[in-house]
């Protein structure tokens, strides 16, 4: 279940009064409400794990999940699968390769363009496959499918390229594998980027140990010094941050020092920056906060977060390369230097 659905849910099944939604036709209109958009400070967002709630709510969903399942193997070239949802059965995954050298990345890119055609698609008349370099060495795809996820686009992609790492994420289904330590690419987070109005500043104060804030215009970046395992989370604010753990810190540092998250839904990219790789967005941290009384009222869950990286796509192909399945996300940039010292 997507973590926004788990709070509507748990929330107008609260025993506690305070804690659930004014009337029935207020959970209802949450509940169908169109999120393919949001007013947030990245304007379009690729949410289609909410459709497929939508689907539901509906009652128009044509039976399966079809979201990734499958755990992974480990290939030698850092390849993130995000799953952003099901629509009915359809299925979207975004995929960054961090390779060692250009020439690798340069490879990758002409594996998936030459393999797309020949690849053995669920349903060959329901697939579409665009790439692109997010930097000389890291390439990020998106495909979309009818089905299920296509665990196996990469395989011929990745043949003949070394001494690179392996990560999969599929936030929809719960899916997270790969290295959680570096040196290097891996499942992690060491920054977070927020709009302006959040007081990062005191965020970094609060959790301390060299925590450090960019100003960026419009955005704010908060810079941590160590590489922290990233994880599927979601749930009770209040659960979440009695955890002893970065991202447990991170949480009660946003509910209790940036007055910008309260009273409203906050979005945070959470990402992974390194001296070879650059800054990666990898997931987004979504914080609601509707009442005065965080301690009560919080929720959080997870969405995703790669499909905000400003990737140039090279090319675009299958019979769905031109629908609305495939789309593009507001791309954030992050220009600032890592303030804390080269990884």
């Amino acid at each position: 279940m997507p973590g926004w659905l788990h709070a509507v849910v748990s929330r107008g099944l609260a025993r506690a009064p305070e804690r659930r939604g004014p009337t029935m036709t207020a959970l209802l209109t949450e509940l169908e409400r169109d999120r393919r958009t949001t007013s947030c400070w990245w304007e379009r967002r690729t949410c289609r794990t909410r459709r497929s709630a939508r689907a539901v709510v509906d009652r128009r969903a044509d039976g399966g999940a079809g979201a990734a399942r499958g755990a992974g193997r480990w290939i030698g070239v850092a390849v993130i699968w995000v799953c952003s949802g099901a629509m009915g059965n359809w299925c979207t995954l975004t995929h960054l390769f961090a390779c060692a050298r250009p020439g690798d990345a340069r490879a990758v890119l002409g594996r998936l363009r030459g393999g797309a055609a020949s690849h053995r698609w669920h349903d060959p008349e329901r697939w579409a496959l665009r790439a692109g370099l997010l930097a000389a060495n890291v390439v990020q795809a998106e495909s979309v499918c009818k089905y299920g996820a296509e665990l196996g686009v990469a395989d011929a992609a990745l043949r003949e390229v070394r001494d690179a790492r392996v990560v999969q994420i599929c936030v929809g289904e719960g899916v997270m594998v790969g290295p959680a330590a570096g040196p290097g690419f891996c499942l992690g987070w060491n920054y977070v980027v927020s709009s302006a109005e959040h007081d990062l500043p005191a965020v970094a104060a609060m959790l301390g140990g060299g925590a450090s804030v960019v100003e960026g215009g419009a955005r704010r970046l908060l810079c941590l010094p160590e590489v922290a395992p990233l994880r599927l989370f979601g749930g009770r604010l209040a659960e979440l941050v009695e955890r002893d753990d970065p991202l447990g810190r991170l949480l009660f540092a946003l509910a209790a020092a940036d007055r910008g998250c309260a009273g409203r839904t906050s979005r945070h990219l959470l990402g992974l920056y390194t001296r070879a790789h650059g800054y990666v967005h990898m997931a987004t941290l979504v914080l609601h906060l509707p009442g005065p009384r965080w301690e009560h009222s919080g929720e959080v869950s997870l969405e995703d977060g790669a499909g905000h990286n400003p990737v140039h796509y090279e090319f675009s192909l299958g019979p769905y390369a031109r629908s609305i399945y495939i789309e593009d996300a507001a791309a954030v940039r992050v220009a600032a230097g890592w303030p804390i010292g080269e990884r």
